[in-house]
């Protein structure tokens, strides 16, 4: 087809693909909160311009009959934390939506090649979700790359940088581009490492003595068994509340369990007022509509700080909060260091 009459299509369709993409992209987002995967930064999106999709119809020399053929009209990017957020994203990807095609651009390179890394899904609405009325009419294909935050940063600056094979370095910086290329990898491993060791320790961190130092890790732990898992949110703010119930002189897994005990009835009390005084508002104050319609009001930490309120009082817990979010350490969280 003529490239002016493809041009009057797009023209004609682009409101459509904006609508389009700012629905796949709220729904999107939303199927990966639910399934727990850390992104390095939200989920974007874009709706190919017209001068990048005209040079792609004259470079592969595309012969179509209207701009929804072009499978990457539509494009979002997931940039997932850590690689096992990656294979999260893809299985998540692939049980979700109708996936006509897949490539892994790692397979793609040539030894001589620097590493562009991305998983690439082109995939069409599921049945369920072109019922939905905010998507309209409209049914358009979508690229969704995948990759790591380190495989981002590689991909931005080699973009910026212009160098896509060997041949186009100048020999004095090739080296440097090549260490740059392993650190960014080496970078997505080491993360991998932490997050092995992190979950070897968490599990011995079930058995440990009451008389055992709270840590970000362990305190984690010691809520998710006390605490309803319902209140909990993520990320909830662990390193903080350690140093606060340090300097409150709550610095043991024994101690916080007892406090916790004593005071678990009127955290729970205090919860479940907070949400009979906020059902059915749309912007609940503190909180989302989510968690009320759920039946929860505090997070995890804020049922601690609640119950930490009642015995200290507002303002000495207030206090000792605003002095950690500013990073000071308190004089109970030097006591707790120097029993380590």
């Amino acid at each position: 087809m003529e490239i002016e009459t493809i041009r009057v299509d797009y023209q004609s369709q682009r409101g459509a693909a904006e609508s389009f993409l700012k629905e796949f992209l709220h729904q999107f987002s939303a199927l990966v909160e639910r399934a727990d995967i850390k992104l390095g930064v939200p989920i974007e999106g874009r709706v190919k311009d017209w001068s990048s999709l005209a040079e792609k119809l004259d470079r592969k020399a595309l012969n179509i009959s209207s701009c929804k053929e072009i499978s990457d009209l539509i494009g979002i990017r997931a940039i997932a934390l850590f690689k096992r957020d990656v294979v999260k994203l893809c299985k998540l990807t692939e049980k979700t939506f109708k996936v006509s095609s897949f490539e892994d651009k790692q397979d793609t390179l040539e030894i001589s090649q620097f590493g562009y890394i991305s998983q690439h899904y082109n995939a069409t609405l599921p049945n369920s979700w072109k019922k939905m009325p905010s998507f309209g009419s409209s049914d358009f294909n979508v690229e969704i790359q995948i990759r790591t935050l380190s495989q981002h940063i590689w991909a931005a600056s080699s973009h910026v940088l212009q160098y896509k094979n060997e041949a186009d370095v100048p020999r004095l910086v090739s080296r440097s581009i090549h260490r740059v290329a392993a650190l960014l990898e080496t970078v997505d491993l080491e993360f991998e490492r932490v997050l092995d060791e992190r979950e070897a320790y968490s599990k011995s961190a079930n058995s440990t003595k009451d008389s055992t130092q709270i840590n970000a890790d362990n305190i984690a732990i010691i809520l998710n068994k006390t605490l309803p898992i319902e209140n909990r949110k993520d990320p909830e703010p662990y390193s903080l509340i350690v140093s606060e119930l340090a300097e409150l002189g709550l610095t043991t897994i024994g101690e916080l369990k007892e406090f916790i005990s004593k005071h678990f009835a009127e955290m729970m009390a205090e919860d479940q007022k907070r949400v009979a005084m906020l059902k059915g508002r749309e912007n609940p104050l503190g909180t989302s509509k989510e968690r009320i319609d759920r039946g929860v009001y505090f997070t995890h930490v804020g049922l601690l700080r609640g119950a930490l309120k009642k015995k200290f009082g507002d303002d000495k817990v207030l206090e000792v909060i605003l002095k950690h979010k500013k990073g000071k350490i308190g004089v109970g969280r030097k006591k707790a260091d120097k029993k380590d």
